[in-house]
């Protein structure tokens, strides 16, 4: 029953108020809570802010700079892959990054990161106090010293084709070892209280969902939006899919637009003019991607290549995108935005593609399991040749064994990552602005 109402709210959220009336019974009875509700949520919310603005709720400053990767909408929208990608380019110039992030959902995101970055020194901090969980990182690791992390900005670089210097690489940075303690400098609150400060400690936090968490401070506010579903009808949730009215974008200092390779150019232009009319101008509106590059195959024969927190590519797991080339797809996913990975199969090639389409962050059970294996049954009758499972890395790292309970089946896990795209004529100013800041903040 929850599952029905959650999809039926995700269905008004994504339908304009004119088409309401084509809605089925279901949702048109919930319209009228979901209004009530959205109204409330948007009071509260006002309230909230004005809290901060008359200081009465107060900002925590920690003692690093903080980038906040977050959302105006719900669902979809890459915050996390976007962490991962600014982790990745801040590693590849010595600065070890701290990953703060609240963990809903069974932990899917977490998991994720955890996987895709282990063996490096960055660090993740989990729970709902981010603060926090700051405190527990900086305790253990220290912090950087600001010289240090002042030398190391000079080689941040954002090109999709830039390589680091050898010495700045992954595995120069994973031979690293704390050292003693030194002197503190001045500063913020938790510098003067003593946090450990060594060349080798954490140096900058990236603060995952971080837009509407505003109990920590940041120097760098970029916000990402979901090409594919833009702002459904408009509307603060639940009645629709605003976690915070558009006018709030007026905080951000970077605009990304996910996705913008699964729709037509002028879906992205006529997304940016909308866009702008909410931003300064000085704010760059930036384009991304999520690029496939390679399948891990869950079948029988195969040894379980399972690392903390998501497939390990195998001897027998790995397999290449054209396996899927012409073929016929049973997509099984539980995301924020089920349609891009159908989008994104079909730049593939797919031939042939049917959707089982579950909540974000779905926790697989016997029941879905039974409902998938009738729908291949399903399909198998009306098909000419077999169809393949296809799910997401997120998917898998919330049920591992919900998939290989189907390895009588042929079953793929898609692997992707974020990229700034080519033709983004916004790439320069997104780099420059985050090493602009992060110098602006070093002084």
């Amino acid at each position: 029953m929850f599952t029905s109402v959650r999809k039926a709210v995700v269905r008004v959220a994504n339908t304009s108020k004119q088409e309401t009336h084509l809605l089925p019974a279901l949702e048109r009875s919930l319209l009228p809570v979901l209004a009530a509700t959205s109204f409330l949520y948007g009071y509260i919310l006002a309230f909230r802010c004005k809290l901060y603005q008359w200081r009465i709720l107060k900002q925590t400053r920690l003692p690093l700079p903080v980038i906040s990767i977050g959302n105006i909408s719900w669902g979809g929208n890459g915050k996390t892959p976007m962490a991962e990608y600014l982790a990745s380019k801040f590693l590849e110039c010595a600065i070890p990054p701290i990953l703060l992030t609240r963990g809903y959902g069974g932990g899917d995101e977490v998991k994720l990161l955890e996987g895709h970055l282990q063996g490096t020194q960055a660090k993740i901090g989990v729970g709902r106090d981010r603060v926090e969980a700051a405190k527990a990182v900086f305790k253990k690791h220290g912090v950087r010293g600001i010289r240090d992390i002042h030398r190391s900005i000079e080689h941040l670089n954002f090109h999709k084709n830039h390589k680091p210097p050898h010495d700045l690489s992954h595995m120069d940075m994973a031979k690293l070892a704390p050292h003693g303690w030194l002197q503190p400098q001045t500063g913020s609150l938790e510098r003067k209280i003593g946090f450990r400060e060594h060349k080798d400690g954490m140096g900058i936090i990236l603060l995952d969902d971080g837009m509407q968490h505003q109990k920590v401070g940041r120097d760098i506010e970029i916000v990402m939006v979901n090409a594919v579903s833009e702002f459904g009808n408009g509307s603060l949730v639940p009645r629709g899919p605003l976690r915070e009215p558009l006018e709030a974008l007026c905080r951000a200092d970077i605009v990304v637009i996910h996705h913008a390779n699964l729709v037509p150019l002028t879906k992205v232009n006529s997304l940016k003019e909308k866009l702008q009319s909410f931003l300064p101008t000085t704010v760059p509106i930036v384009c991304t991607e999520m690029v496939p590059h390679s399948l891990v195959h869950i079948k029988k024969d195969s040894t379980r290549c399972i690392g903390k927190g998501g497939v390990r590519k195998g001897p027998n797991l790995s397999a290449p995108l054209s396996v899927l080339k012409s073929s016929n797809v049973l997509c099984i996913s539980g995301i924020g935005c089920p349609e891009s990975l159908m989008l994104t199969l079909q730049q593939l090639g797919v031939l042939f593609i049917e959707r089982m389409d579950f909540p974000d962050h779905h926790h697989f059970k016997v029941k879905d399991f039974i409902a998938i294996k009738q729908r291949l049954h399903e399909l198998k009758t009306k098909l000419e040749n077999d169809p393949v499972i296809v799910s997401t890395e997120k998917d898998y790292a919330r049920s591992p064994d919900f998939f290989w309970r189907l390895e009588d089946y042929e079953v793929y896990i898609l692997r992707s990552t974020l990229e700034i795209m080519d033709d983004s004529s916004s790439a320069e100013d997104f780099s420059s602005l985050i090493v602009s800041k992060l110098q602006r903040w070093l002084g």
